[in-house]
């Protein structure tokens, strides 16, 4: 006996299965099981100038980037405002000069506690522990690339 599926029962399977799907997700947002994603006030001590950057356990991070006598010094905070970063940080390429007008953080890809990604496409790295955050910038890159 062989069964026959015609269109019209695709499209009826179908349609039964978005409103399903549906009837579900409104279910399951009712019983407090869906739960929106919160973004926490910002801390009072992060400055109003800061980016809100992605960090671990979707919680955020502020950074901001100024120059300093020609050099690109960034400040990146925790969550709760308190300092993490405030040094010189260097190009990726180091023989890269970096102009104040290029400090636009990419707060889609930057890290804040590795890497401080700008709108050019190019990445700041904390000076301190240089090799270390260039080593994790490329291993994050070489992921991406895959």
């Amino acid at each position: 006996m062989a069964v026959r599926i015609t269109v019209s029962k695709i499209f009826l399977l179908l349609v039964g299965g978005v409103f399903l799907t549906g009837f579900a997700f409104i279910k399951a947002w009712d019983y407090g099981l869906i739960q929106p994603i919160e973004v926490p006030p910002r801390p009072p001590t992060v400055p109003q100038d800061a980016v809100t950057i992605p960090n671990i356990a979707k919680t955020s991070m502020y950074a901001r980037c100024s120059s300093v006598a020609g050099r690109p010094y960034c400040e990146v905070l925790a969550p709760d405002g308190t300092l993490v970063w405030n040094e010189r940080f260097i190009a990726d390429d180091p023989a890269v000069t970096i102009s104040p007008e290029q400090l636009e953080i990419d707060a889609i890809r930057t890290e804040g506690r590795d890497f401080i990604a700008l709108k050019n496409g190019r990445y700041l790295l904390p000076s301190t522990n240089y090799d270390d955050h260039k080593k994790v910038l490329r291993e994050k890159l070489a992921l991406i690339k895959r």
